[in-house]
């Protein structure tokens, strides 16, 4: 009786072990890859729960994948957190967001020394030639359009930052092309603004003419500025570790300067700028100094931690993180899915 219990008993452990295909928090191989992802606002037409699933996760057959019953959608086409069910401890959460700037193209502006100007709705709508966004409409963006002040005491050519900014508080920032022309002889009238065609461009094409004084505002959304501060978390934990020094995130001008490069970098992917020039000239061509310098650049990865891993996996990159003379550090990111890339300056 005693022998028959025991086979009885084995074959109730068998049973149980045959049902370990359901997920299990305990199991690893049968979780997500990622258990929350973020998908950009326009980027997909639909978001496929169960493609997702097969796609993600570590080792389950396809056919045992048929045991899990979805429940839960996500509208790609309204932003907001949805989440989907696959099993009670197998759970997705996904965030549909905008991190895309809007774009905006702008004409010069030719006024004369010394007129009075302020800026009117009917001006500001002159001087712009293309406004849009993939989410917020082009009358919203238009409404929040607006120009710094000029100054129209000294004649000569100016540089005007002008912004507007989408729902989601993305920023596009652009450069106007002002030229002041000095007052001639005689009796003046008083003129509009003349209107010329002008490849001023803004926000992801920043103008970086040398010897301007004018640095624009970097447009991050709040999305990349958590991945920026992610970065470099990471990056003086690793410094730490190796008995260094941590670097001081610069978050003002060397910061503002250093989104020009990250766009830079998506048009020209170098560390020679799409001037010709080398990578460190984009801060003395807005008069900010430094005694040592350093850069790495990246593209395709997703996440803070993905883009710091490979740059260690790499003797260079690595050996610009663990530099004991570099203080401070600036960090961009621009761009998404495999056009996303990232920029390192280090500097002392």
């Amino acid at each position: 009786m005693k022998g028959k219990r025991y086979a009885w008993s084995l074959l109730g452990l068998f049973i149980m072990h045959s049902d370990t295909f359901l997920p299990s928090s305990f199991d690893v191989r049968y979780s997500l890859v990622q258990d929350e992802i973020h998908v950009e606002y326009g980027s997909m037409k639909s978001f496929d729960p169960y493609q997702y699933l097969l796609e993600n996760r570590h080792a389950l057959s396809q056919a045992n994948q048929l045991h899990f019953p979805i429940r839960g959608a996500v509208d790609v086409k309204k932003l907001g957190e949805y989440d989907i069910t696959y099993a009670q401890d197998l759970k997705l959460h996904v965030v549909v967001e905008d991190t895309t700037a809007p774009s905006v193209s702008l004409s010069a502006l030719s006024l004369t020394q010394n007129e009075s100007f302020e800026w009117d709705e009917k001006t500001l709508k002159a001087i712009v030639q293309d406004l849009n966004d993939n989410e917020t409409d082009s009358q919203t963006l238009s409404e929040r359009f607006h120009c710094d002040d000029v100054d129209t005491t000294k004649s000569g050519a100016q540089k005007v930052q002008c912004q507007t900014e989408d729902n989601s508080g993305n920023q596009a920032v652009a450069l106007l092309s002002v030229q002041v022309n000095a007052k001639t002889a005689g009796r003046s009238k008083v003129s509009t603004p003349v209107i010329t065609r002008s490849s001023e461009t803004a926000d992801r094409s920043i103008s970086t003419t040398s010897n301007t004084t004018v640095i624009p505002q970097a447009a991050y959304s709040a999305t990349e500025m958590r991945q920026i501060r992610e970065v470099a978390i990471l990056i003086n934990q690793i410094r730490t570790e190796h008995g260094l020094s941590p670097l001081t995130l610069e978050i003002g001008k060397y910061h503002q300067v250093g989104y020009i490069r990250a766009l830079e970098v998506a048009s020209k992917y170098s560390h020679t700028r799409p001037n010709g020039k080398p990578c460190y000239t984009v801060f003395s061509d807005y008069g900010l100094s430094f005694q040592s310098s350093g850069e790495n650049i990246a593209r395709g990865q997703q996440s803070a931690r993905q883009v710091v891993d490979d740059w260690m996996n790499s003797p260079a990159h690595r050996a610009n993180i663990l530099r004991p003379e570099f203080t401070y550090i600036v960090i961009g990111v621009t761009g998404n899915g495999t056009n996303k890339y990232w920029i390192q300056e280090f500097f002392s």
